[in-house]
């Protein structure tokens, strides 16, 4: 397929979400292929009646279309697959989180559909599981480059970003109602802190043969995503609260519904409530250090390089598949979350060179990781002259 003047046009949806970052990614992708070269156009499902539908048909119709790319399967479309088959259209999805979570399209999708995940480990379990009608590829989150606050302006040492509306208690408790899915959702959370299991997947097979059931119905890729989609709420919330409580005793910022938590609130945290994006943009430009809290098997998440793009340093658990951001001095990375602490606190205490740090993550997302660089690696995918992702 080439991208000729008269097939050169990406269809991008936007639809009602509950977190307003998946439409403001999908345009600043948008943004990201205008500047590759090719053509986007937005379908806004938020528009009333059969108007969005009508215009991606138009579109469609009219041979100019590359592909429709929908955002963790937002305005996927689920009609007019003929037409888009007859066009040569390619569909493609960009997952922002693992593909368990995205399993169920894969069972409706169109073969050939290509899909996308952020970590490299998410295409080698999506090649395990036998989707052998998709079309896979590794594309990580990006960010958009902004002007950086002055180091001496940033009078936020450490911000977290988040929600806890349930506790991972809380999530755990709902496994009561899963039948013979228990004692493997059990044995993955017994097992979560073990070291050779650095991806959900593999902690799952872990779980399976602990629990002799490797051979059985609950082996199957579909059985399996579906206790991934049970455990990953856990687990993120378990970080969560790690992070919490390990980074309690530092002066850390918490935004977002952390309700989940009850009455266990250290007294030590400020805890801002929900704010609107702008808000939390504004406490993000002014903050040294930004926390990711996502599990060790994500080894990309957007708020990773967002807070580099913005000039902050960036506190996680784990590593990222990008040898220069690993190495750029921007990450604060370790392990464990009580090591992380003892770096956060050495750092927060010496503090002579961290703006150095940070101006060197920035230059590295500047360089090779903006949204811009991921609409070249999408455009690149769909042109069939991307390269397999590195193992």
């Amino acid at each position: 397929m080439n991208t000729s003047a008269e097939r050169n046009l990406v269809a991008l949806p936007l639809a009602e979400v509950d977190h307003g970052n998946i439409n403001r990614i999908c345009r600043a992708l948008a943004e990201g292929f205008r500047q590759c070269g090719l053509e986007p156009a937005i379908i806004d499902y938020r528009e009333p009646g059969e108007a969005p539908i009508r215009r991606l048909e138009h579109l469609v119709s009219s041979g100019r279309v590359l592909a429709i790319m929908a955002l963790n399967a937002v305005g996927f479309p689920l009609t007019v697959h003929d037409l888009i088959a007859r066009q040569e259209v390619q569909l493609f999805v960009y997952g922002m989180d693992h593909p368990c979570h995205l399993y169920p399209l894969m069972e409706a999708a169109p073969a050939g559909t290509m899909l996308s995940f952020p970590s490299v480990s998410n295409v080698d379990c999506c090649r395990g599981w036998g989707l052998d009608l998709f079309d896979f590829v590794h594309v990580a989150h990006g960010a958009e480059p902004r002007p950086p606050t002055a180091w001496a302006d940033r009078g936020i040492p450490l911000l977290l970003v988040g929600n806890l509306s349930q506790s991972a208690a809380q999530l755990r408790a709902v496994w009561a109602t899963r039948g013979p899915e228990i004692p493997v959702l059990e044995a993955m959370a017994d097992m979560l802190y073990d070291r050779g299991a650095p991806t959900l997947e593999g902690l799952c097979q872990r779980a399976l043969a602990a629990t002799k059931n490797s051979d059985g119905p609950l082996s199957e890729p579909r059985a399996i995503a579906k206790m991934l989609r049970y455990f990953d709420p856990y687990a993120r919330a378990l970080m969560r609260e790690g992070m919490l409580q390990g980074l309690a005793g530092l002066p850390l910022t918490v935004v977002g519904d952390w309700s989940g938590l009850g009455a266990d609130v250290p007294d030590t945290v400020h805890f801002t409530g929900p704010l609107d994006a702008a808000a939390v943009q504004d406490l993000a430009e002014h903050a040294q250090c930004i926390v990711d809290t996502t599990p060790t098997y994500y080894s990309s998440h957007e708020r990773l390089f967002e807070g580099l793009a913005g000039g902050s340093l960036v506190a996680m658990i784990g590593q990222t598949d990008f040898d220069d951001l690993n190495a750029c001095g921007a990450l604060i990375q370790a392990n464990r979350l009580d090591h992380l602490a003892d770096q956060m606190a050495r750092l927060l205490d010496g503090g002579e060179d961290l703006a150095q740090r940070a101006d060197a993550g920035r230059a590295a997302i500047l360089h090779d990781h903006t949204w811009t660089s991921r609409a070249r690696c999408i455009k690149d995918a769909l042109c069939g002259v991307m390269a397999p992702p590195r193992s």
